[in-house]
């Protein structure tokens, strides 16, 4: 719940102008593009970059399952984990998988999957890229909160075709080695469902706002 009440500091605390993608160094491992003067925070075990852009919500999060090493010995443990991760994400914010497919990032494999929510008689559709990268989930997620279909999927594109991973990381490097069973795919349900959960509360604001708007407006 902490990860959710900073991303409810971070969407407070935003400027909605008009605002350009400019590249953001993640780690030593990973950088992207996002909108410029995005709010950014680290905290144990988590960065958080928080932006928007021409209506389009974005938001960063690299997470780590602090309690649990993921284990995945085989690249069908990482689809594991993927579909896992898809599962407790949905489950977080009401909603439904109702399109995904494992991409290729680089010479990683990331999973790209869209979930459909209904809130307060809303409809709610998030974009979600995750990349699993020594036990850590790198997540891109997007919601639509006032541009057209054809500007969100350009500001989507764009955003999940700039993000890069330093040269010599393959799919090697998102595996591991243990004699221990994986539980690939519950870890990932914990893992999607805390991510999940900091997406909830913009959503949540989201809905009170357009309310408050539209009380205002007298509509």
């Amino acid at each position: 719940m902490k990860a959710a009440f900073i991303t409810l500091l971070f969407f407070l605390s935003l400027n909605s102008s008009s605002q350009q993608l400019v590249n953001y160094t993640i780690d030593q491992d990973a950088s992207l593009l996002l909108p410029e003067n995005s709010v950014v925070t680290d905290s144990v075990g988590q960065k958080m970059i928080k932006g928007t852009i021409g209506g389009v919500n974005i938001v960063f999060l690299k997470a780590k399952e602090q309690n649990t090493k993921v284990v995945l010995e085989e690249e069908s443990d990482l689809v594991d984990f993927y579909i896992g991760f898809q599962k407790g994400y949905a489950k977080s914010v009401y909603g439904k998988i109702v399109k995904d497919k494992i991409v290729d990032v680089g010479h990683l494999k990331g999973s790209l999957f869209e979930c459909r929510s209904k809130m307060n008689n809303l409809n709610l559709t998030i974009d979600c890229l995750v990349v699993f990268l020594n036990n850590y989930a790198y997540t891109v997620q997007f919601f639509n909160i006032g541009s057209t279909p054809a500007d969100y999927e350009t500001q989507k594109k764009a955003v999940i075709s700039s993000l890069q991973f330093r040269d010599g990381l393959t799919i090697n490097h998102q595996l591991t080695a243990s004699v221990e069973d994986s539980m690939a795919y519950k870890i990932g349900e914990v893992v999607g469902y805390f991510i999940g959960v900091a997406v909830l509360v913009i959503l949540i604001w989201f809905i009170l706002k357009k309310k408050k708007d539209r009380k205002y407006n007298g509509t």
